[in-house]
């Protein structure tokens, strides 16, 4: 395996970047989280006692 490893280090870095570049890929596709916040409204519902 050490062998493997040393010879075909060019192969094992080609991987590696391809594994980064996919990682990369697929971040860039996920949605970013958002705040859902409506103007004029506060975050946190009234409680019963805050609306008497």
């Amino acid at each position: 395996m050490a062998e493997f490893v040393q010879e075909y280090a060019v192969l094992r870095w080609t991987v590696a970047a391809a594994f980064l570049i996919a990682l990369g890929v697929v971040l860039a596709r996920l949605p970013a989280p958002t705040v859902s916040v409506v103007p004029g409204r506060d975050s946190i519902p009234p409680t019963r006692e805050a609306s008497k």
